[in-house]
């Protein structure tokens, strides 16, 4: 499809107006999908610095679900000792 630039003086101008317009729009779109790209790079990180958060938490949970396992056994097995020596 060729497009011909209009020749009548008020046509030019009609046409140079509706570029104008055109450009701007493509620039403003342009520039929306660059802040959309880098708040998604950001959102991305933060989502990976979250994860290690949650990672390192659960690890320290397990540590602690374990270390309180122990002590219990601990305690129930000292209890079941000196109940015996009082005897």
């Amino acid at each position: 499809v060729k497009i011909t630039t209009p020749t009548d003086p008020e046509e030019k101008r009609k046409y140079k107006e509706k570029r104008k317009k055109n450009n701007e729009s493509a620039e403003r779109h342009r520039n929306r999908n660059k802040l959309c790209l880098v708040e998604r790079d950001q959102l991305l990180k933060e989502v990976k610095a979250l994860r290690t958060k949650c990672n390192r938490h659960n690890s320290e949970m397990n540590m602690l679900k374990k270390q309180n396992e122990f002590l219990r056994q601990s305690f129930v097995t000292h209890k079941c000792v000196s109940s015996e020596v009082k005897k």
